[in-house]
């Protein structure tokens, strides 16, 4: 038979498991309760931003900036500028989202906010900071150009090309070595086609092809990343060139006028030489050809740019000559031929 405290303890170890029951049961109704009690969360601002066109923009640039707020009707919203810590109410307004500045000097920012007030009184608020610097992009080809000539040296098919960044950015007021600039190039659609630190120059190969054109791109940062600098350029293949000129023992090169057409005396003996220009890979990789009155010349070995003519004999009154030069190089490169006319008097 069981004892008054044994069923005792039976009853409360049963009223215990339904006290537990119940307060499983007392912890379910109380989540709706909870849930929609009032909690206070921190109310946060809409997105906005600024974007600059450009963003690292050169001294004197032109530079367009526009407050970008996703969720707020553009047209409606008022918005106040402030450029470098003053207010410009000729920028502000309702609907001006956009706004137009004039960059300053190497290495000197651009402090821009913005406050953007939408009809139903909802404000965001966003800020930039846009620093300025400079970049220019040179370069020069590997191909032969006459030592007298001052002009660039171009690119034509099959011939290297040297791209060079010339950086000029600043941080905390003072130049950044562009050795300590990193560098990203890209060619074409290769976008990463060289990169590093103190990477300012690099060589491309022209294609073989004529009339071919290489998009040449940089970004340039410092080690903080907190300046980006980019450039491109453009470089097309030309044609290579032959021009013939008067030679003289002491005056070398008549060069300030290419000829075509020569009035000589009878007699009297003519020195002529042909000078290529852009051919790749220097004079070494050059072939000439000589013409007379449609007979072929064979050129002196050592130096085939050169023909001496002797009018003595000649009956004809005038004479044709063509020189021709040829690439060693690049076998797609057509032989390029100057002719021009001798008139014996």
């Amino acid at each position: 038979m069981t004892s008054t405290r044994e069923k005792k303890r039976y009853i409360i170890g049963g009223m215990g498991h339904l006290v537990q029951t119940a307060a499983i049961g007392s912890f379910l109704f109380a989540l709706p309760f909870f849930a929609g009690a009032q909690i206070s969360f921190p109310q946060l601002e809409p997105p906005a931003s600024i974007t600059a066109v450009p963003s690292s923009p050169a001294p004197g640039e032109k530079v367009i900036l526009q407050a970008v707020t996703p969720i707020f009707n553009k047209d409606t919203t008022f918005f106040e500028w402030t450029i470098n810590g003053q207010f410009r109410s000729d920028l502000s307004g309702r609907g001006k989202y956009s706004a137009e500045i004039t960059a300053g000097g190497i290495g000197s920012a651009i402090s821009v906010s913005v406050r953007a007030t939408a009809l139903d009184k909802q404000v965001a608020t966003m800020s930039a900071t846009i620093r300025v610097s400079d970049l220019s992009l040179v370069w020069h080809a590997d191909t032969h150009v006459p030592a007298w000539f001052t002009g660039k040296a171009l690119a034509v098919p099959g011939s290297t090309v040297y791209v060079t960044a010339l950086p000029e950015i600043a941080s905390g007021g003072k130049m950044i070595d562009p050795k300590n600039l990193v560098y990203q190039w890209s060619l074409g659609d290769e976008k990463k086609f060289a990169s590093g630190i103190g990477k300012q120059s690099i060589g491309i190969q022209t294609s073989k092809i004529p009339n071919g054109s290489h998009w040449v791109r940089v970004s340039i940062e410092d080690l903080g990343k907190t300046v980006k600098k980019e450039g491109s350029l453009f470089i097309i293949n030309r044609n290579p060139l032959v021009s013939v000129y008067r030679y003289s023992p002491v005056g070398g090169t008549e060069y300030r006028s290419a000829h075509t057409l020569i009035h000589a005396a009878k007699g009297e003996l003519i020195d002529l030489v042909a000078e290529p220009f852009f051919f790749p890979g220097g004079r070494k990789n050059i072939a000439y050809a000589w013409k007379v009155g449609g007979t072929s010349i064979e050129p002196a070995a050592q130096n085939p740019q050169f023909l001496t003519l002797k009018t003595e004999g000649i009956q004809a009154v005038s004479l044709s000559v063509s020189a021709t030069a040829s690439s060693l190089k690049n076998a797609f490169l057509l032989p390029v031929i100057k002719s021009l006319t001798i008139f014996i008097q």
